[in-house]
């Protein structure tokens, strides 16, 4: 294997790190908004976005080390991994094991952002049916108020003593 296959298989397994790592975050925010575990969901946010940060990076480095080692075997810019792996042949097992592994996790992870989006959306649909439950329950005003510059009600039955 040369420098750039050993770049490359570095790079992939890092993206598989990261996924394994965006997988069991998704797996816990599951959980939190079952619980509706407000502090919890925000904390899972900000991982989420800096491991979404994070893959960028991991992405572009790929692509970056990718398109070096196409271009070194006469291929063009943008080849698929799989087709540089046929290309190189029986030294490119690794790496074509790597991406196997990497494709595999990248499908759980597309999976469960698609299941917690459902949750998340039934979720949110129950909170909302109880504000509109709890608000159709909100007390009635009073008939009977001061009038409106404050002043208390006359008493009963001063009329009726005024004509007595």
């Amino acid at each position: 294997m040369n420098d750039l296959q050993t770049r490359l298989l570095v790079i992939l397994d890092a993206e598989e790190s990261l996924y394994g790592r965006l997988r069991d975050s998704l797996q816990e925010e599951r959980e939190v908004v079952a619980r509706l575990d407000a502090a919890g969901l925000e904390e899972i946010a900000r991982l989420k976005e800096e491991l979404s940060d994070e893959g960028r990076l991991l992405e572009e480095s790929r692509r970056c080390v990718a398109d070096e080692l196409a271009a070194s075997l006469g291929m063009p810019a943008g080849s698929r991994l799989g087709a540089i792996c046929d290309r190189i042949g029986a030294s490119a097992e690794p790496l074509a094991a790597a991406q196997q592994r990497l494709s595999i996790l990248v499908s759980v992870v597309r999976e469960l952002l698609e299941a917690n989006v459902l949750l998340a959306g039934e979720s949110l649909s129950e909170v909302r049916s109880t504000l509109r439950l709890i608000g159709g329950l909100a007390a009635e005003p009073a008939t009977y108020q001061p009038d409106r510059l404050g002043t208390a009600p006359a008493e009963a039955g001063r009329l009726v003593r005024r004509s007595a």
